[in-house]
Order: structure tokens, then C-alpha cells, then sequence
């Protein structure tokens, strides 16, 4: 299961915000841009049991 992202931070889903929005907001086929700067891979790491519990949780958080 995927519960978290790799891309610019300031991103929409890793592309660039200002083209994103006018995408959605226009509803036209503006192409996307791929965002730069402020690189990040964010993620949880869960730990089970045998029984199938959670017994622990770490996050992750990499920064370029």
C-alpha cells in the first residue's frame, strides 16, 4: 500500500502548483510541469505481530 510521496514539497502531486491549480480550475488540458526544489520521500514504516497488531509505527521523512 503506498502512504506517502516522493517529490517537491511545494508540489501538487510533484508538479508545479501554479499549473495545477489553473488545470483544475480551467478545466482545460494545460501540461504539467514537473515541480523543482525542496526534494522530500515521506512514508510510514508499520511493524505487525503474529496476531496482525500494529506494535509500532516510525515515520520517514528523507530531505534532499
Amino acid at each position: 500500500t503506498d502512504i506517502g510521496m516522493s517529490g517537491s514539497f511545494n508540489s501538487v502531486i510533484g508538479m508545479d502548483t501554479e499549473k495545477s491549480i489553473q488545470r483544475f480550475l480551467r478545466l482545460t488540458k494545460i501540461k504539467y510541469d514537473v515541480a523543482a526544489g525542496n526534494e522530500k520521500l515521506n512514508g510510514i514504516v508499520f511493524r505487525f505481530s503474529g496476531k496482525g497488531e500494529t506494535v509500532a509505527v516510525e515515520r520517514i521523512l528523507l530531505e534532499k
